[in-house]
């Protein structure tokens, strides 16, 4: 009876054997896991079916079990469906990489045992850019920890194969080092053999190197492609390469084409073939165009078919052009025939022809293509001998006419010397150009030195504490500059914008540098009006005003006049504010004027030890008032001194003037509650134990700091942290309560 229950259960559940796979199981760290024969893979030829009608029980029995380690579905324009179960084990995150970096476009979904969406993520080609634990040239997933069930939507209409691996952090990482220094040694070689033959070209003119380096490089772009690596070559086109990966491969096989007609010789001993190349060539043009006319998987289905069969060709004509006494055919022949193995071999394995019977298939490739640019490469040295040998029988059998020949020889003797007295000037003048740079970097890396050893020397030699503050704030404010010029020029900067009270926000930039206004014994008025606001970023500000004024005093001569006022050399918008600073100083010679906000720029030459500085302020300064849309220039008059202005937004203040709060560096106000400051007690009690230059310290306890949604607690967070990168010793006490309180007005 019991038998009879098992066969009946057996031939019920038949039909549906296919829809079932195996869990894939992770049992130790350390070690990945092929998903291959586990997951199971649906085609959507419609490419509209969503994760909602996948799960659904009509579809899921269109799945079919994966009959490979490495499923290969050739070149398809479905969306293919993947499914498969797994299980983490261990105590560590468990990552999913499907190793196909030319993908056009990757869905993942993961969910729980109870079949809930955990995770759902979409994307297109890999962005290398993209923050991520793991970087490789695959698509790497994280699995939430309640991981069950995962599914992958993967569209491509190149060659698609599903190589799917599953393990922890380490293990992902260990796989994919190794294909990396596969790569690194195949492109090495690569390279190497490319400069090589380049060199060739340059000095024998011979236009078959110059055949064969264009081949190798497209070919080596085209594969670069797949492996994922053309962003390195290519860097912000790689997206052209991706989206027209055809147009590589279709201008290899046809410079390949070109230069088996000229390396082999085929035009002398098979006139017919420069037909034959002309229509491989053509051939390869129209896959081109057929591809820019938005058929990418015909062009690619043609592409590979003209890269196999006439190479096939060439292959019979270099043995029987070999036979006919031209030996360097057979070099080709030897070269061709690795490649030709390697790429049959993985286009084969691509469409699933050849099975996927060990990992040493994912470089048949890199084998056979490195092999033919080696020996091909010893072929065009062993071409330069044959000629050299034709040459001496040519000398030989004329020697006759060796009088009328030296006059021939005399020119051309002459036209390589003044070739190479060219060479030697142009070696010349870039081994100058070497020097120029070489004394740049010299001299940008003394002025750091010497820039940030006056502050340094300064804090370690004088002990009040006015003179410390004064040099580490002059220090901080130079490496400032430098940190956010770079995230200026990237793009990374964000502004806090706030309305601020100009003269009050000058005055306390005028404070902040007075021990170096004592020094010089100037004079320093602040004439803006008392009316003015502009919108802007206080702390970018009040680095623009430390910049101008540290400069004002720098050419400032002792008991010189600096003036802060809002009348400036130009008209301004009627929604915008200036600000001029005057000094009476030497002036600026009126050739230098275009250059000073210029990077680097100096007005005087460090050399001369008048002046030393980043030149990074001033440049400084105009990036920033533009990135609040404003202006900035320069005027001056030589021995009498020079004013730069610039322009920044109005800020629209509503109402009384004298109740609206006056935002300033040290001033963004607010109010904590009682219970605002009794969840911030564990905090303050440890802010106590430090000064606010300890950063360090200060900076760990700020960033543990995780209270959400408290607007209050948020606005003092973002005061200390401006405190501590302004070194406020007076505003950090006052925040965790060890001044004045906490007791202030709310603002922004």
């Amino acid at each position: 009876m019991n038998r009879r229950i098992l066969i009946f259960s057996f031939l019920l559940f038949l039909p549906f054997a296919h829809v079932f796979s195996q869990v894939v199981v992770i049992q130790q760290e350390k070690e990945w896991v092929n998903v291959g024969r586990n997951m199971l893979i649906y085609e959507d030829n419609s490419l509209n079916i969503s994760i909602k009608e996948i799960v659904s029980p009509t579809i899921q029995q269109q799945f079919a079990l994966a009959q490979a380690d490495v499923p290969a579905l050739a070149t398809t324009t479905a969306a293919v469906w993947i499914k498969l179960s797994i299980q983490n084990l261990t105590d560590e995150k468990c990552f999913l990489q499907l190793t196909n970096p030319s993908i056009d476009s990757i869905e993942f979904y993961a969910f729980d045992a109870q079949n809930k969406l955990l995770k759902a993520k979409k994307s297109g080609n890999i962005d290398y850019s993209e923050p991520r634990e793991l970087y490789s040239t695959s698509f790497v997933f994280e699995l939430p920890p309640a991981t069950r069930e995962i599914y992958l939507r993967v569209l491509d209409d190149e060659t698609l194969t599903l190589d799917l691996k599953a393990g922890d952090l380490q293990a992902l990482y260990e796989y994919n080092n190794q294909r990396v220094w596969w790569n690194a040694i195949y492109f090495g070689i690569v390279f190497i053999m490319l400069f090589y033959n380049f060199s060739l070209f340059l000095t024998t003119k011979d236009v078959s190197y110059l055949h064969y380096v264009g081949f190798s490089f497209a070919f080596v772009l085209s594969f670069a492609h797949t492996q994922g690596f053309s962003n390195y070559f290519l860097g912000d086109w790689d997206w052209f390469l991706r989206k027209y990966s055809f147009l590589a491969g279709s201008i290899s096989v046809g410079l390949g084409s070109t230069f088996a007609f000229n390396f082999m010789q085929m035009g002398k001993y098979y006139p017919w073939t420069r037909k034959l190349v002309y229509v491989v060539v053509s051939w390869n043009i129209l896959n081109i165009i057929i591809g820019f006319s938005g058929y990418r998987h015909i062009a690619f289905l043609s592409m590979q078919s003209s890269a196999l069969l006439p190479i096939y060709i060439y292959l019979v004509l270099a043995f029987l052009i070999y036979r006919k006494g031209y030996k360097p055919a057979l070099y080709y022949l030897i070269a061709f025939v690795g490649l030709e193995i390697g790429l049959t071999a993985h286009i084969l394995f691509g469409k699933g022809i050849i099975p996927y019977f060990s990992p040493l298939v994912d470089y048949f490739l890199h084998i056979g293509s490195a092999w033919e640019l080696v020996v091909l490469s010893f072929a065009l040295a062993y071409k330069i001998n044959v000629l050299k040998v034709e040459k001496e029988q040519a000398q030989v059998e004329n020697l006759r006419l060796i009088q009328v020949q030296n006059i021939d020889l005399e020119d051309k003797v002459n036209e390589r010397t003044a070739k190479l007295n060219n060479a030697i000037e142009e070696l010349r003048v870039a081994n100058e150009q070497m020097q120029a740079l070489g004394d740049f970097k010299e001299g940008m890396t003394s002025m750091i030195v010497h820039d940030l050893k006056n502050p340094l020397n300064t804090i370690l030699g004088l002990g009040e504490k006015t003179e410390v503050v004064q040099a580490g704030k002059q220090m901080l404010n130079m490496v400032m500059n430098m940190l956010d010029v770079q995230k200026f020029e990237k793009a990374e900067f964000q502004l806090n914008l706030a309305d601020i009270h100009l003269h009050s926000f000058v005055n306390q930039a005028i404070a902040e540098v007075d021990l170096l206004i004592q020094r010089k014994s100037l004079s320093v008025k602040n004439n803006i009006p008392l009316c003015l606001y502009v919108r802007a970023d206080a702390e970018i500000l009040n680095r623009v005003f430390i910049n101008l004024l540290t400069n004002a005093i720098k050419y400032t001569p002792n008991n010189g006049k600096i003036t802060l006022s809002s009348t400036l050399p130009v008209a301004l918008p009627a929604d915008f504010v200036g600000v001029a600073v005057e000094d009476t100083g030497t002036g600026i010679p009126q050739e230098k004027l275009n250059y000073i906000f210029d990077k680097f720029s100096q007005v005087e030459s460090r050399k001369s030890g008048l002046i030393a500085a980043t030149g990074l302020g001033l440049h400084f300064c105009k990036i920033a008032v533009e990135a609040h849309c404003g202006q900035i220039g320069v005027v001056s008059d030589l021995q009498k001194g020079t004013t730069l202005w610039f322009s920044l937004p109005k800020a629209e203040i509503i109402g009384n003037l004298e109740n609206h709060t006056l935002i300033v560096e040290n001033h963004h106000q607010f109010a904590l509650t009682e219970a605002d400051i009794a969840q911030l007690n564990p905090y303050l009690v440890q802010f106590r134990l430090f000064t606010v230059f300890e950063y360090s310290d200060v900076k760990n306890i700020l960033d543990s700091i995780e209270i959400a949604e408290n607007e209050n607690i948020s606005l003092w967070k973002k005061q200390m942290e401006n405190a501590l990168r302004a070194c406020n010793e007076e505003k950090y006490d006052t925040l965790v309560g060890l001044g004045v309180g906490l007791d202030i007005k709310k603002s922004l």
